[in-house]
């Protein structure tokens, strides 16, 4: 569809995170003339403070929730296949439990399931077991002596590096035409005939663009997007929570990452994920209620030490707050649910308001086909109007 304006955008794309990104590089591949607005940087926030896990979807067999099994393996295979140079495989293992779903039997039968499906949807050989509890003695330092039951060994991926990932999928994204703003604050949008009008500034200086599709990839902004609309928004407020990671700086395990549970002293059940990062270590991921401005997310020491305290009492190496040498900070979305412990938002939520899309996510593995879902969504807008 030729534009006579060059402000006129098939698709407006606001937040330049990895969700926004993938949208702004999937929409220019298919030939949609594409803006993305982003009011600070590329890929900070939350995009920027992941543990950088790229999950294959092993986990959800726990739940038989086959769907997100096949979509995340394939998710995986895709990153690794793709940008084998900053995605790279990971070796992780947890202890066994004696009893119940993480005993060694149903891991034995959860790892030939996957190990077929991975085959099936991928064509490549997956090589999920159980290990020994002499095996993790023997290769496992951080869970010598922590695992009387075994372990389970699976493969995910790490993200080894999240700016050039960044940096890439802008360059191609750019490459197939797609303009991309940093520093582009929008402060209003209206509903035109035939699609939308956006309001932002830049540089000190006051500019519109029009656009058929808005895609709202604003992350924990993502509210306060829409409520520069000029239309009535009967979505209530999401929920939120911080998820902060610790950085140590050293290396706690040379060859795995390992998962393990534990209780702190406050009472709640967490699952640490300890992953080595060139010669340092990241431990993740600590989850905390939050209803504040996301720019202003912060942790306090006592929820740090909490965290440290907690860390102690599932591995034998021990930390004191002083090795603590940074913190990652991000902010998620937190399912519809109450009760004590905090559920986040698992799969994507795409909500399409006639042609205002916005995209609730937490999962750095899926962004891809994410993109492509929400792509599918705007391509009707675009073909009706061309």
């Amino acid at each position: 569809m030729p534009h006579n304006d060059d402000t006129r955008y098939h698709i407006a794309i606001i937040g330049g995170g990895v969700a926004g990104l993938g949208a702004a590089l999937e929409a220019s591949r298919w030939g949609f003339e594409t803006v993305l607005l982003e009011k600070g940087t590329l890929c900070q926030a939350t995009s920027a403070n992941s543990l950088r896990i790229i999950h294959g979807g092993f986990r959800y067999l726990q739940t038989l929730n086959l769907h997100r099994v096949r979509k995340s393996l394939k998710a995986k295979q895709e990153l690794l296949e793709k940008y084998p140079q900053i995605v790279r495989p990971l070796a992780c293992v947890m202890p066994l439990k004696k009893r119940g779903l993480k005993s060694r039997a149903p891991v034995r039968a959860a790892s030939l399931l996957y190990n077929l499906l991975h085959y099936w949807e991928t064509g490549t050989a997956a090589a999920n077991r159980s290990l020994t509890s002499s095996e993790v003695d023997r290769k496992v330092r951080l869970l010598s002596g922590r695992a009387p039951h075994g372990a389970l060994l699976w493969y995910d991926a790490h993200l080894i590096d999240p700016q050039r990932l960044c940096h890439l999928l802008r360059q191609e994204a750019v490459q197939h035409g797609a303009e991309i703003l940093e520093g582009a604050n929008v402060t209003n949008i209206t509903r035109k005939r035939g699609g939308f009008e956006l309001s932002y500034s830049i540089e000190a200086a006051s500019k519109t663009v029009a656009a058929d599709v808005v895609i709202n990839a604003a992350g924990p902004w993502i509210d306060q997007v829409s409520r520069l609309t000029d239309w009535d928004n009967l979505r209530p407020s999401r929920r939120w929570c911080l998820a902060f990671n610790i950085i140590v700086p050293r290396i706690l395990e040379e060859e795995y990452a390992v998962a393990c549970e534990a209780a702190g002293q406050d009472g709640k059940n967490r699952l640490f994920f300890v992953t080595r990062r060139g010669r340092e270590t990241s431990i993740g991921t600590g989850y905390l209620p939050f209803d504040g401005d996301p720019a202003l997310a912060a942790i306090s020491e006592q929820e740090i030490q909490d965290f440290v305290a907690a860390f102690n009492s599932a591995f034998k190496e021990q930390l004191a707050i002083e090795d603590v040498a940074g913190i990652e900070i991000g902010v998620l979305p937190l399912a519809e649910k109450t009760g004590a412990s905090l559920q986040l938002v698992g799969d994507e939520q795409i909500f399409d308001n006639q042609g205002f899309i916005e995209i609730l996510s937490t999962k750095y593995t899926t962004f891809m086909p994410q993109a492509r879902e929400v792509l599918l969504k705007a391509s009707k807008y675009l073909k009706s109007r061309a």
